[in-house]
């Protein structure tokens, strides 16, 4: 009953402390100091899980640690969205789980994700589905286990998951109030950075638009600057994320 007790309080001082943050990075890294102690070391907030075809690191919406960035690079390069039975859970999962839950695939590729996952470090980990109004997954966390894996009690894996979904809800709160904020790009921006999502080279998007070279690299630099983007490769990121271009 103690323990149940001192879960409660940790859960409800964290909905306090994130309600006063506005910015979805330190809501992640919040929620990151709060539950490092229980073995939970890297978090992750996904708008939802991907269809077939999109990229899991376009639906990030909070920022990631190095690691973590690194992981998600290994993670679209080898395409194991494709072949990830923990993918194929969360499409259809109502409750949290953890990860040792979900039996991996004889095929060759899923097992070769099981060895990347544990030469990447990653002993397991939960995963929360959190559903919107629709009904559907609406948006998902997850957190893992480096190293060895922590032996959690029923009083740790509630706390996490009302962590989660308070944490998750706050995040999508302030993506949305964000989001209504977001810069304008013009027709021309849009079009340039749709035809760069489809690999296309600023020769070949001129040749589509019937525009020079030059001017479809002043498009997409005036593009890159108001998404605040540091090269075209991210720019084609946050324009999918934000919808404000559609592949």
């Amino acid at each position: 009953m103690a323990e149940g007790l001192e879960y409660g309080r940790i859960s409800f001082e964290f909905a306090e402390e994130v309600d006063r943050l506005s910015d979805a990075d330190e809501v992640a890294n919040s929620m990151r100091r709060t539950m490092t102690p229980f073995g939970l070391e890297l978090f992750g907030f996904f708008a939802r899980v991907p269809s077939p075809g999109e990229r899991l690191d376009t639906m990030v919406l909070a920022r990631q640690t190095p690691e973590m960035a690194e992981w998600l690079k290994i993670y679209e390069d080898g395409r194991y969205a494709e072949v990830d039975p923990i993918m194929r859970r969360l499409r259809h999962a109502v409750m949290p789980f953890e990860h040792d839950e979900v039996p991996y695939d004889a095929d060759s590729r899923a097992v070769e994700l099981k060895q990347r996952r544990g030469d990447f470090g990653f002993a397991s980990g939960l995963s929360v589905p959190i559903f919107g109004s629709s009904g559907r997954t609406g948006y998902v966390s997850y957190a893992i286990f480096k190293g060895l894996k922590p032996d959690l009690r029923a009083h740790e894996r509630r706390a996490f998951y009302l962590i989660t979904i308070y944490a998750a809800d706050r995040i999508c709160r302030l993506r949305a109030a964000q989001s209504a904020q977001k810069p304008v790009l013009t027709n021309r921006q849009r079009e340039v950075l749709t035809w760069a999502a489809a690999g296309k080279s600023a020769w070949e998007m001129g040749e589509i638009l019937n525009i020079s070279t030059r001017t479809v690299e002043e498009h997409a630099q005036q593009a890159l600057e108001r998404l605040g983007a540091v090269n075209r490769t991210q720019a084609v990121a946050i324009a999918i994320r934000d919808r404000l271009i559609a592949i």
